[in-house]
């Protein structure tokens, strides 16, 4: 099992070179990113690991103050470590980062936009609004493939209205969930399982672009790369 979130770059990924605290630092910024940066983040870097074909292995280190304990306001922040991977095709514009926070997802689009773009401001979380995920489900139904678990706002199911309806079943959810999905006001949440070739997956991805890859599990490269093209004309 995977945390997973993906990102969007406006323009594709040109060559890359490694960042660091240090580069976005001397990068022009507005205040609010320096705001976050000196609230939150002790050290941060962005460098390659591995090349597969066109696939392209990063890795990310972060140093950064988490929350306080509850109810101890005397008490420091505590200081963490992370690190996580991101793939990314070169030439591409989608980035899927795993074992990623999502509070860290801000940095990391930093990170990426100073790495593949010299600048600031050329990579966002790519999140989905109800018309992104219903081009995602069409995609996975178009490989045969199921929806499996639905989060709603605003659903009408059998006459009845549900201000949160939420369900799920690993067969696949019937016809009637998905007409609600088509009709609901907001879709928060949708999960899928599915081939490409060979390699089964199961997943769920959230509006905020980030979700948990359940299958295949450990992910291989090659398999990390096939859902990364998978999500690709989705930005």
């Amino acid at each position: 099992m995977r945390k997973i979130v993906l990102f969007r770059m406006f323009d594709p990924a040109g060559d890359f070179s490694a960042s660091s605290l240090r580069t976005l630092m001397e990068l022009p910024s507005d205040p609010q990113f320096v705001e976050y940066v000196e609230n939150n983040i002790r050290n941060a870097s962005l460098r390659q690991l591995a090349e597969y074909g066109p696939l392209l292995q990063l890795e990310m280190t972060c140093e950064y103050y988490g929350r306080k304990p509850t109810g101890k306001m005397n008490v420091a922040r505590p200081k963490i470590r992370q690190k996580a991977d991101i793939w990314v095709h070169g030439g591409g514009k989608l980035a899927l980062a795993t074992d990623l926070p999502l509070t860290l997802s801000r940095i990391a689009a930093a990170l990426l936009s100073a790495s593949f773009h010299t600048k600031l401001g050329q990579a966002e979380v790519l999140t989905f609004d109800n018309g992104r995920f219903k081009r995602l489900l069409e995609k996975v139904e178009g490989e045969g493939g199921k929806l499996t678990s639905v989060h709603l706002l605003g659903a009408n199911l059998s006459g009845d209205y549900y201000d949160v309806f939420q369900g799920s079943n690993r067969r696949g959810i019937g016809e009637g969930g998905r007409k609600v999905v088509e009709t609901c006001r907001k879709i928060k949440r949708l999960g899928f399982h599915f081939h490409l070739g060979e390699d089964f997956y199961s997943f769920w991805i959230a509006d905020g672009g980030n979700g948990t890859l359940y299958k295949p599990s450990p992910p291989q490269p090659h398999q990390l790369g096939k859902l990364l093209g998978f999500f690709e004309d989705l930005e």
